[in-house]
């Protein structure tokens, strides 16, 4: 925004108006900004209702070597969803992308485990889900944007401010031409099936083996429209193969190992992505992403060496790579390979945590127990790739470098004092802190990329303490 007053009060915005008008523009700017003093340049006041009604029916038992499960899951729910959202005052407008939407799903399944004999060491587990969905959305969007910018209202002589309404009256603002009452609908269908063999190698140590398909539901955007074909803006179905293998074991009395190695193969990846506008607006929007692997494992070991303490410590990995990923493109020209630039969003490499839980003492006054929890992971990428058109006339398509969320350790702990009388109740105090190295960190991220030219991070928590007082009714 102050690069564009500068550059009116410098005639150095277009050459088609003159000198004298921008100057002009430029001084109603700041007038608009006297005026409304604090106005911020980005809200976004929202408003949503859900209504929801779920049923499901399931039959449990067994029969012989054959335990199992039968079912059926019905879902419906019907969502409202109003906003308003100011960009860039006082050089734009404010606008809304309401919407409406509807699910109706209903699934049957079934799934049982058989062993040869009461005995057998070796089980197979085997189920299947049926599921059939459809999805609706009604656009409502509204928008005072004048089709001529911020000059548009100075040229009407109104002031510049005159674009932006307050959120009460964010639903009497214009239609949206070509999307406002834009009516979608689509019918999703899955079959998801599991087949597990598990063995018990001892009664202290079982391990498995297990492949299954999953299924995550398509659905409509409300809050992004694809213009260039006209239509909502739909979001495939998530598919989903694991293969998965590990084993759990009690080591000894007071120590127990978990682990586990996994594989999965990703066919239209819900990924989540942030558009910039051409008004500076911000708009999130889940997207399809081609294929895509994953791969890794996990250990965890828990001991208890005394009969009040009790620690754990875990090592998760994530590794993969994108096999297909949409596009960056304009109406003439695409960047083929953008799957060399698209990173795994927020999951680290590397996540170590550990964790002690002791019971310091317990007294006819109440119980002292202490918890102390640290994690490390290792850094990420917010989104899985930030892309724009970029450089008039040409506006060819750009991927833009994205700021990493650094790796981090965070060290938490608890000491709390429970099980306090009082009267019929109990009270509970703790003193806590949170992030106590004072650790320095991004975890959040964004490219604004040709809109605004600029990166938005947001930082983590930096050290925090407190004293929490908790009464437990009745207890």
């Amino acid at each position: 925004m102050l690069a564009t007053i500068g550059g009116l009060f410098f005639n150095s915005v277009s050459p088609a108006i003159p000198a004298a008008t921008e100057f002009a523009v430029g001084q109603a700017i700041v007038d608009s900004i006297n005026t409304l003093g604090r106005a911020p340049s980005f809200t976004n006041f929202a408003d949503t209702k859900l209504s929801t009604f779920q049923q499901e029916f399931a039959m449990i038992g067994d029969a012989g070597n054959l335990d199992y499960a039968l079912g059926a899951f019905y879902f419906k729910d019907e969502g409202r969803f109003r906003n308003n959202r100011w960009a860039l005052f006082p050089i734009s407008a404010s606008d809304t992308t309401s919407h409406d939407n509807a699910t109706k799903s209903l699934a049957f399944y079934g799934q049982g485990t058989w062993r040869m004999s009461e005995d057998s060491p070796l089980s197979v587990t085997v189920g299947l889900r049926r599921t059939k969905e459809t999805k609706d959305v009604t656009y409502l969007w509204r928008s005072s944007a004048n089709p001529s910018g911020f000059f548009g209202p100075f040229f009407a002589g109104r002031p510049l401010s005159s674009t932006y309404v307050a959120d009460e009256l964010a639903e009497t603002q214009p239609e949206v031409a070509g999307i406002f009452g834009k009516k979608f609908s689509k019918d999703f269908s899955n079959t998801s099936g599991k087949l597990t063999l598990g063995y018990d190698f001892t009664d202290d140590m079982y391990g498995f083996l297990t492949y299954s398909t999953g299924y995550k539901s398509g659905t409509y955007n409300g809050d992004f429209y694809d213009s260039v074909n006209n239509t909502g803006d739909l979001l495939l179905p998530e598919k989903m193969k694991n293969i998965e293998a590990g084993f759990k074991a009690d080591l000894t009395d007071r120590m127990r190992l978990n682990v586990g190695l996994f594989r999965y193969d990703y066919r239209d990846m819900h990924i989540s992505s942030l558009f910039v506008r051409p008004n500076g607006s911000v708009v999130s929007r889940i997207q399809n992403a081609g294929r895509a692997k994953r791969y890794g494992g996990e250990i965890e070991l828990t001991v208890q060496p005394l009969d009040n303490l009790t620690a754990a410590l875990s090592w998760s990995g994530v590794r993969g790579t994108f096999d297909e990923f949409p596009l960056a493109r304009n109406a003439t020209t695409s960047i083929p390979n953008t799957v060399d630039f698209a990173r795994r969003g927020l999951s680290p490499d590397n996540q170590v945590t550990a964790n002690i839980d002791w019971n310091i003492m317990r007294t006819d006054f109440g119980r002292l127990s202490l918890n102390l929890n640290a994690n490390y992971q290792s850094s990420t990428y917010a989104i899985a790739m930030s892309s724009d058109s970029y450089g008039a006339p040409a506006n060819a398509p750009v991927i833009f470098d994205q700021l990493t969320n650094n790796s981090r350790t965070l060290v938490n702990a608890r000491l709390s004092l429970a099980d306090v009388a009082l009267g019929d109740s109990k009270l509970r105090v703790s003193l806590w802190g949170r992030n106590l190295t004072d650790e320095d960190y991004r975890e959040f991220s964004f490219n604004y990329g040709a809109s605004l030219g600029l990166n938005l991070a947001q930082y983590g928590e930096p050290r925090t303490y407190g004293l929490d007082f908790a009464v437990l009714m009745g207890e």
